[in-house]
């Protein structure tokens, strides 16, 4: 097995026992989830494996890690909050938001959705963001935005660089109606 040091990331020499024993190869970071395994039939392809794994390692340790730097800063909740109260929004506010919403659930489905049930995450969450826009504040309604777009990046398996992304492409079409233009850099 090799370990990437003060990491979880790992690569590791395996035998699959089923109706015959495979060698295989099992690796993190993972393609595209967190783990990838697949068959390796001789050492020209557990090499090919390693490369691979290697890419994979070298765009997860070069990429910004966005929690730490929300965390350093200590300030993402506070600047996104804005000046703004819980009130309810008013009709023209509920379809100018809709619209937005349209036009992100496009966007998201376009850049990120790999798959049916990718679109069906996605229009899942921006339906319920719609939905709620007629029956809670201002301040939840965000709460509600920022856990949706969490919930997005998760069941997407987004990469750091694509949550990033992915809350500058929400904060650019939603954060006029927080006093909020963009997210904070």
């Amino acid at each position: 097995m090799l370990i990437r040091r003060q990491t979880s990331y790992y690569f590791e020499f395996g035998v699959a026992a089923g109706m015959t024993l495979e060698e295989v190869s099992r690796y993190s970071p993972g393609d595209e989830y967190i783990v990838t395994a697949c068959r390796a039939y001789g050492w020209k392809d557990r090499l090919r494996h390693v490369d691979q794994w290697l890419v994979n390692l070298k765009r997860e340790m070069e990429e910004p890690d966005l929690w730490e730097e929300w965390k350093r800063r200590g300030t993402l909740l506070t600047d996104l909050t804005g000046d703004i109260r819980n009130s309810p929004f008013c009709a023209a506010e509920i379809e100018s938001v809709t619209l937005e919403l349209t036009n992100l659930r496009k966007v998201i489905e376009k850049k990120f959705g790999q798959s049916l049930d990718h679109a069906k995450i996605i229009e899942a969450k921006i339906g319920y963001l719609q939905e709620s826009l007629k029956r809670v504040g201002r301040i939840d309604w965000r709460n509600i935005l920022i856990g949706s777009l969490m919930q997005i990046g998760l069941e997407l398996a987004l990469t750091q660089v694509q949550w990033k992304e992915l809350l500058q492409l929400a904060w650019t079409a939603l954060g006029k109606f927080f006093n909020v233009p963009q997210i904070p850099q």
